[in-house]
C-alpha cells in the first residue's frame, strides 16, 4: 500500500465508513460473512490505486442502501397501519380471473399450477435479481462510469422510495393471506421464503429458507423492488443497443413473473415496482451530474476518439 493513500480523505472515509458499519452491526445485528466480505472488498478497492479509489466512490450509492436496508427494521415502530385485505381485494378488482372456483388471483392460480422447471428457473432469477445490478455496476464501469454512476444512485432511490412505502403503506404479500387469511394482521407473523422454498426442497440448498429469516420487513408487498432492481439496470444500458437493452428488459420480466410465481408479490405491486424504477431511473438521469471520476478514460471514449478524423497540425 502507497503511503500517500493513508492521507487521501476519501480513501479514509471509506475505510472509516466500512469499520463503524462493522462495529454498530456486530452490537445492532451480528456480523455475517457477506458483512466482513462486502466491506472488505470496498475498502480493497478503493485502496487498489487511482482507478480503484474511483470505482469505490461510484459504489457508495449501492453499499448506503445496503445499509439502509439492513437497518430498516429498526425503523418498524414508525409504520402505518399494516393492510392485509387491500391489496388483495385491490388484485382481485384489477386482475382478477373468473374460474369455475370463482374470481381468483394471478399469485392463486399460479400456485395451483407449479413445476419443477419454473420452480429452479424463478427461484434462480429470485437469487440473482440483486447480483445482477452489482455485476452490471462493475462491466458499466469500464464502458461508461457515467451509466455506472447513474445506475448506482437509481439503485439507492428507488430503495429509499421503496422503504419509505413500507413505512406509509405496509401491506401483507400474497403468502401472508395464503397462511394467515384475510383478518386482522399479525405483526409478530414470521418472514417466509413462501414458494421459494420449492428451490430448496429441489436443489437442496436451504439458500431462501436462510436469507428470508432475516428478512428485515414481512409487510413489504408494495412496491416489488425485486423489480425496481433489474428495471433500473434497463434504464442504465439504454441506448447501447438492443444487445444491452433486450437481454436486460428480459431478465426484469422473468424476474416480475417469479415474483408472483412464488407467492411473494401480487400484479399490483409488480406494476408499482416497475413505476418506481422508471421514476428512480428518470429522476437520477434528470439531475445527476459527471459522476465523481477524474477524466473520461473508458472505452466508449477511446472509441468515439478511434472514429473521429485526425486533426492536421498548423
Amino acid at each position: 500500500m502507497k503511503s500517500r493513500h493513508l492521507h487521501d480523505p476519501a480513501r479514509l472515509a471509506i475505510a472509516a465508513s466500512a469499520l463503524l458499519h462493522l462495529g454498530v452491526t456486530a452490537w445492532a445485528i451480528g456480523l455475517r460473512w457477506e458483512h466482513l466480505a462486502g466491506n472488505g472488498l470496498w475498502v480493497a478497492i478503493a485502496f487498489s490505486g487511482r482507478r480503484g479509489r474511483q470505482l469505490a466512490l461510484l459504489l457508495l450509492p449501492m453499499w448506503l442502501a445496503g445499509v439502509a436496508y439492513e437497518y430498516f427494521k429498526f425503523l418498524e415502530i414508525y409504520r402505518g397501519s399494516i393492510r392485509v385485505s387491500e391489496l388483495y381485494e385491490l388484485e382481485q378488482r384489477w386482475f382478477g380471473i373468473e374460474t369455475a372456483d370463482g374470481l381468483r388471483i394471478p399469485a392463486e392460480l399460479l400456485a395451483e399450477r407449479t413445476n419443477a422447471t419454473l420452480d429452479f428457473v424463478t427461484g434462480l432469477a429470485y437469487i440473482i435479481y440483486l447480483w445482477v445490478p452489482i455485476a452490471m455496476a462493475f462491466v458499466l464501469y469500464f464502458i461508461d462510469p457515467v451509466r455506472m454512476s447513474r445506475l448506482t444512485w437509481s439503485l439507492f432511490l428507488v430503495s429509499l422510495m421503496g422503504m419509505a412505502t413500507y413505512l406509509a403503506y405496509p401491506a401483507a404479500p400474497p403468502w401472508y393471506v395464503a397462511d394467515y387469511g384475510l383478518g386482522p394482521a399479525d405483526p409478530a407473523a414470521l418472514p417466509s421464503a413462501a414458494g421459494a422454498a420449492r428451490f430448496d426442497a429441489l436443489t437442496g440448498w436451504d439458500y431462501f429458507a436462510g436469507f428470508y429469516s432475516r428478512s428485515a420487513n414481512v409487510f413489504g408487498a408494495m412496491p416489488s423492488l425485486h423489480v425496481s432492481f433489474p428495471l433500473i439496470v434497463v434504464g442504465a444500458v439504454w441506448g447501447m443497443g438492443p444487445r444491452w437493452t433486450l437481454s436486460t428488459f428480459g431478465f426484469t420480466v422473468l424476474v416480475a413473473f417469479s415474483a408472483i410465481y412464488l407467492q411473494h408479490h401480487y400484479l399490483a405491486d409488480v406494476v408499482a415496482g416497475f413505476l418506481y424504477g422508471v421514476a428512480a431511473s428518470v429522476i437520477v438521469a434528470r439531475f445527476h451530474g459527471q459522476p465523481v471520476v477524474v477524466g473520461e478514460t473508458t472505452l466508449l471514449r477511446r472509441r468515439r476518439l478511434r472514429g473521429r478524423p485526425q486533426q492536421s497540425k498548423a
